[in-house]
């Protein structure tokens, strides 16, 4: 399957005399794509040792669904450079 593809799906059945015809009605639907945008990501607050975000959840068709079924959104991934360019 190919992503952002949309399929039309249907059935019959078989058993050892032969196969049924296509009674089932067709179903469509599209398979998903990768998430556009994270959300809107902003700083609140900070102490010595610490640094807090917030993010604004996406929805709809930016989770790689649709607006009318969007796809639920496991995690979020964050990075963070302090500028010294090492590991964390």
């Amino acid at each position: 399957m190919l992503s952002a593809t949309e399929y039309e799906v249907r059935m019959k059945v078989s058993n050892l005399i032969g196969d049924s015809v296509w009674t089932s009605e067709s179903v469509k639907a599209m398979t998903g794509i990768e998430p556009t945008r994270p959300g809107i990501i902003t700083f609140t607050d900070s102490t010595r040792t610490t640094l807090d975000f917030t993010w604004v959840a996406i929805v709809g068709q930016d989770t790689g669904g649709s607006s009318a079924n969007p796809l639920t959104i496991i995690y979020y991934h964050l990075y963070m450079d302090d500028g010294q360019e090492g590991d964390f």
